[in-house]
């Protein structure tokens, strides 16, 4: 004991400051398994991690917890010589979780009371450069009762340990090799096991696997010895039929792949089985540690999980996009087959795939839960691909009745004959809505200038629908604007205020043919005088006509004048006159010959035996 104080002693005087700590012991816990391993920080400081794991499952009785803190011994491994037996990693600051039960293979369902639980342990320590490197040990006891490979597995504890070398033994310092996941506590009897057991190395060593040894550590009445004992460890006591390198019974026996770690085998008895498997690290062909997990493995029953299942499928339409519908249970793979003949690009490996169907038919669908497993599980059902409804709206014969715009309807489809149909013509409509195949005399809402017609047809539980916008545009508005001018004669200019008008129809309104004009302003020459209806006619498509009446006053254009008069002899003169110019019969005449004639007026159409008095130039005005 002197010795080893003193070596103690002298480390921690020399370069090492240490906070004591105590350790405080829970009651005795399942062990169910745990590594140790260490990350260098620089200037001689590593952190040590230990991961410790639990039963907290029925088997625990106790219900007991993990211990307040862990020790870890830390020895010199040349000599042996322990240097450190009261490196603490208190509880307090150590990341507690429960572990996720899974399972690799996705064909069962586990029990739901297997429960583990781990606890990572964290400390920094000062670590200076020794021949021979240092040696990492953890030790607790105790294990389950259950465990079957052991020989009295609950007097059998665990150690943990890894090896940090020394400078004679690489050229710089080193990393620990970190597992990356930890192994499924549970695996399914007689089912098909494998895992990713492979680690990582931060210094890029190379790694090599392989099933070692697990150790003893601790007893029942001292199950976390201080200090800890150091190397050469005792291995586990393995009962008849069992060693570590055929930890489990199975069938093919379990293997790990030493370059991968890749960890297979099927298990075929029930029970609980202790596994230990270490990963080495080599530099330069040299071996520089070993890192060992020790962990229990329950075998239990499993109950089949994965169920294929592909919902009743309803009648669907040729040519859509089909989304499938998958309602397996706990698979995680799929292949699905569409049962097109002939091709073989008619499979996805989607969950819930989309595909179309290009032609009509009837098909038997496939789909394989978790393909490749013996428990896959497969369902069929049937869809029937129909045509393509691919109804199109058809705007049909327009009538203005009283006033309204009634509109026809039809329409081109690949309907069968029991599809149904639902027309809409939009609010204001009458009626609005409509089931009949070609519906007509659809009033449409006046005030709407475009409406959006909808026709959806329903067909073997297919449904597909058109719009088609149909203008609906005001009525024109016809106005003939009065006559404003009454005595230019027969010739009539007309004019007129319309309002949305397309195409115009004028009737001047006389008894003989020829008295129509399709101009916005006509002109038109009446053959009499006399009163007459003139009417216009304004039209739009899809509008009610307008129509316009005028009466106008058609009067003789009167254009005074008569011949001129030969020159006469003052003794004997006698003028005669004939007036022209008066296109009706009811005109009326004034004519003035002036102060020196004999009569000086007259309202005779013709007078005759007018005489002068005077030999002079003589101005006549007719009126």
């Amino acid at each position: 004991m002197s010795t080893l104080f003193k070596h103690r002693f002298k480390v921690c005087r020399n370069f090492l400051t240490l906070i004591l700590l105590f350790p405080t012991l829970a009651n005795a816990t399942h062990v169910v398994g745990g590594e140790i391993y260490y990350n260098y920080l620089g200037n001689n400081e590593y952190e040590i991690i230990l991961k410790v794991y639990r039963d907290c499952g029925p088997t625990n009785v106790n219900g007991t917890g993990f211990d307040l803190s862990a020790s870890v011994g830390i020895f010199e491994t040349s000599s042996g010589d322990i240097l450190f037996s009261d490196f603490f990693m208190d509880l307090g600051s150590a990341e507690v979780e429960v572990m996720p039960i899974e399972l690799e293979n996705p064909c069962f369902i586990l029990p739901p009371d297997v429960c583990v639980e781990r606890a990572i342990y964290t400390n920094t320590i000062t670590l200076p450069d020794i021949p021979g490197g240092y040696t990492l040990v953890y030790q607790r006891c105790c294990r389950n009762p259950s465990i079957v490979n052991l020989d009295f597995p609950q007097d059998q504890g665990a150690t943990f340990t890894s090896h940090i070398p020394g400078s004679d033994e690489v050229g710089e310092n080193n990393s620990s090799a970190q597992f990356i996941n930890f192994p499924p506590v549970a695996l399914c009897q007689n089912a098909e096991f494998f895992f990713d057991h492979s680690a990582t190395d931060e210094d890029g060593d190379s790694l090599s696997y392989e099933f070692c040894p697990s150790f003893l550590g601790g007893s029942v009445n001292t199950p976390a010895p201080l200090p800890p004992q150091g190397p050469p460890f005792n291995t586990l006591n393995y009962a008849n039929g069992f060693s570590y390198d055929y930890p489990i019974e199975s069938d093919p026996a379990f293997t790990i792949d030493p370059n991968t770690g890749y960890l297979s085998g099927t298990a075929t008895a029930l029970g609980q089985y202790v596994m230990g498997i270490c990963v080495s690290e080599y530099r330069d062909g040299v071996l520089i540690n070993t890192t060992n997990r020790d962990f229990q493995f329950n075998v239990t029953i499993c109950d089949p999980n994965i169920i294929s299942s592909i919902p009743d499928p309803s009648d669907f339409c040729l040519g859509q996009t089909i989304l499938f519908e998958n309602t397996s249970i706990n698979a995680s793979f799929y292949h699905w087959d569409f049962g097109i003949d002939g091709i073989e690009s008619d499979t996805s490996s989607l969950e819930n795939p989309e595909f179309a169907f290009t032609e009509v038919g009837v098909y038997e669908v496939t789909l394989i839960a978790n393909p490749g497993w013996p428990c896959a599980d497969t369902s069929q059902t049937t869809f029937t691909a129909l045509p393509v409804i691919s109804p199109e709206i058809i705007t049909g014969d327009y009538e203005c009745s009283n006033g309204q715009d009634l509109y026809d309807f039809s329409f081109t489809s690949n309907a069968s004959a029991t599809a149904s149909f639902q027309w809409d013509f939009g609010i204001g409509s009458i009626p609005q809505t409509s089931t009949e195949l070609n519906p007509q005399n659809i009033v449409m809402n006046p005030e709407a200038l475009t409406m959006n017609v909808t026709l959806a047809i329903q067909d073997n539980g297919c449904e597909e629908a058109d719009s088609e916008t149909v203008d609906n545009p005001p009525n024109p508005i016809a106005t003939i604007l009065p006559q404003e001018s009454i005595c230019e004669g027969f010739d009539i200019s007309f004019d007129s205020s319309v309002e949305n008008a397309v195409d115009y129809l004028w009737n001047f309104g006389t008894d003989g043919g020829g008295d129509f004009s399709s101009e916005p302003s006509p002109e038109f020459t009446y053959p009499d005088t006399g009163l007459y209806q003139v009417m216009l006619i304004v039209t739009a498509p899809f509008t009610c006509n307008d129509t316009s009446y005028l009466g106008i006053q058609i009067y003789g254009l009167l254009d005074p004048q008569y011949p001129s008069q030969p020159t006469q002899c003052l003794d004997g003169n006698q003028f005669d006159f004939e007036a022209f110019g008066a296109t009706t019969s009811t005109a009326t005449y004034l004519w003035d010959f002036g102060p020196a004639a004999i009569p000086a007026t007259s309202n005779q159409a013709n007078p005759q035996n007018i005489v002068f008095t005077e030999p002079l130039m003589h101005t006549v005005t007719l009126t």
